[in-house]
């Protein structure tokens, strides 16, 4: 004398299995004196298990309110607690906008290939991400459109991997392959093996196109004949390289000092 007084108190954790779309849920109650041996847990308000832990399967960005009710042995005490939250992406989701880099129009019925699989968006694709494996791999989505240039997208993915991305195309006839061989800022270290991205700062920074680099630092994109004001993301946006400008005047005739309007090539 003086004895304790029997108290209960609910409490509880819980860990989100993304890999087997499960929800772990642990009891950690407390008690004094009394023991508690009775569970009820209740998921949006309906009984799931009577168990002391149970597990429950759950769906992406399920909103869960998770209550577990307790009482001791002799039912003279009961306690309540509730916890509220997402489950979050359990798989990926990809979404790819697709427009017209021209016009600035959405381009309808691209089709892109990825992972094997044809997709025709009609200005979006948005899907479930198909992947089944837990870690990153390369992978490549190809986009085509009759009359216009392909181009491509090289990113690391997996299961649980989000993309939202606009892209934009460019018509054949206004689109040529250029090589690039890039450079670390030092000029002479190359960027070997590095994902290197173009885009269009003026337009919302939509894409056109995300390469990787070989072991020579080389890599190549389709852009615009006359309008190549690209952006390059190199190395997961370690560096952002800008344009730059040069203007080539027509070779002049030595002895006429007039303009040799010829078709020229020129190396740089």
């Amino acid at each position: 004398y003086p004895f304790p007084e029997p108290s209960i108190n609910a409490n509880f954790v819980y860990t989100i299995d993304e890999v087997n779309s499960e929800i772990d849920f642990n009891d950690i109650s407390t008690f004094n004196v009394k023991p508690i041996d009775d569970w009820n847990w209740l998921i949006n308000g309906i009984s799931e298990s009577t168990d002391q832990n149970f597990i429950y399967t759950t769906t992406a960005y399920e909103d869960i309110n998770a209550c577990l009710i307790i009482d001791n042995n002799d039912d003279t005490l009961t306690d309540t607690t509730c916890q509220s939250f997402n489950s979050g992406s359990l798989v990926g989701r990809i979404t790819i906008n697709t427009f017209d880099e021209n016009s600035l129009n959405p381009l309808y019925n691209v089709n892109i290939n990825f992972n094997g699989t044809d997709y025709n968006a009609s200005n979006t694709m948005d899907i479930n991400n198909p992947l089944s494996n837990s870690s990153s791999s390369q992978y490549t989505f190809t986009l085509t459109k009759t009359d216009y240039a392909t181009r491509y997208y090289v990113v690391d993915l997996n299961k649980f991997s989000d993309l939202d991305i606009n892209f934009a195309l460019l018509p054949t006839a206004l689109s040529t392959t250029v090589p690039f061989k890039v450079y670390q800022t030092d000029e002479t270290t190359l960027f070997t093996n590095t994902y290197i991205e173009l885009y269009l700062p003026d337009i919302n920074n939509w894409v056109v196109g995300r390469t990787k680099t070989s072991v020579l630092g080389e890599t190549s994109f389709e852009i615009h004949l006359e309008d190549q004001n690209y952006y390059a993301n190199v190395n997961n946006g370690e560096f952002v390289y800008q344009p730059v400008a040069l203007t080539i005047l027509y070779p002049k005739n030595e002895e006429t000092l007039l303009e040799i309007v010829e078709d020229w090539q020129i190396e740089i």
